[in-house]
């Protein structure tokens, strides 16, 4: 009895031994399959979350795109960002296209508004010249009546003076 006590005991210190082992081999194996599952996992969040992070920052190229990532959930999320950011760079060329032409457009006009101001300055001053002659010749005009009237009135005094001669 003794000995098959003692067997059982051996038996049974082997078998927690066994069991021991065995629990620390699935320990560690279950430890370094979390830690290569979490670097996985984490590793592409990381480069997810910095890459988002820059342009955040405005340090933003818009012709920079997210790399592709082996976990199926990270590559679509990956993909999405770049069409977004795509997206976004063709809407922003887009505005810099506009501002130019728009640039370009308020320039013409801008030429334009000169071009005309100068044709406008150059029309008044030829109106005031028109103005100007107008006056003079109106001047002119009324000197002239006014020396007819004086010629007349002097006419008329020598005919009256003639006139009275004759009847001396």
């Amino acid at each position: 009895v003794t000995e098959m006590d003692q067997q059982s005991n051996e038996k049974l210190n082997e078998s927690i031994l066994d069991t021991v082992l065995i629990c620390l081999v699935i320990s560690v194996i279950v430890l370094l399959f979390s830690a290569f599952i979490n670097r996985s996992v984490m590793q592409p969040l990381n480069i997810f979350t910095q890459s988002i992070a820059r342009f955040a920052q405005g340090d933003a190229d818009l012709t920079a795109r997210m790399e592709v990532f082996l976990i199926p959930e990270y590559n679509k999320l990956g993909k999405d960002f770049n069409i977004f950011v795509n997206n976004l760079h063709g809407m922003i060329s887009l505005v810099e296209k506009v501002a130019a032409h728009v640039g370009h457009e308020t320039s013409q006009m801008s030429e334009r508004a000169s071009s005309i101001n100068t044709l406008t300055t150059e029309q008044r001053e030829k109106t005031e010249q028109v103005a100007t002659a107008m006056t003079e010749m109106t001047t002119t005009a009324q000197e002239i009546s006014s020396n007819a009237g004086e010629a007349e009135g002097a006419a008329q005094e020598a005919e009256n003076k003639s006139k009275n001669a004759l009847n001396i």
